[in-house]
């Protein structure tokens, strides 16, 4: 038997106590980041649509909701730290096998999947985030008539150190 089983095995009521400490844990979690990745999808729609006062409020809601995994997280570590383990998904995998609860491994495993699913679509919210800095960028070195080509050759072996438009072309 592993330090681990033998640690978290001692006595009935302890075990069952903390089965359930660490269940409503892992539980809280997937709450949170089914939450979360639901969050995630409206913010993807609020950026294509350019919704920027709804995109105010899911920030202050996807705040919220970080800092309850971030939350999670951190007694994960606690229940690790009293087991006089290390910190890692290895010690926590461990641990939730040694319990034996097959529905416990189910919605840790749900819960793993989850927080993938939402790194993933935060990447992607990340993505459409740069193009449209990109996009106002662009629009804006328009705005202020720079080509947007500062320091590159132009057809006279020349730069144009302004980054201006040659005025005399626009008018032509």
């Amino acid at each position: 038997m592993s330090q681990l089983q033998a640690q978290h095995g001692q006595g009935q009521k302890n075990r069952s106590a903390s089965s359930m400490a660490i269940a409503d844990l892992v539980d809280q979690d997937l709450t949170s980041s089914l939450a979360l990745l639901h969050l995630l999808e409206k913010e993807q729609e609020a950026l294509q649509e350019r919704d920027h006062e709804y995109l105010r409020e899911l920030l202050e809601e996807k705040t919220a909701l970080l800092n309850t995994l971030d939350s999670g997280s951190l007694q994960r570590a606690e229940i690790l730290k009293e087991l006089q383990q290390p910190n890692d998904q290895f010690a926590w995998e461990s641990l939730i096998d040694a319990m034996g609860d097959a529905d416990l491994k189910d919605h840790w495993q749900s819960l793993k999947d989850t927080i993938a699913q939402c790194q993933q679509l935060n990447e992607v919210n990340g993505k459409i985030i740069a193009r449209s800095q990109q996009t106002v960028r662009s629009l804006m070195q328009l705005i202020r008539g720079e080509d947007g080509k500062q320091g590159l050759y132009n057809a006279s072996g020349t730069t144009n150190r302004s980054g201006l438009i040659n005025n005399a072309a626009i008018q032509a």
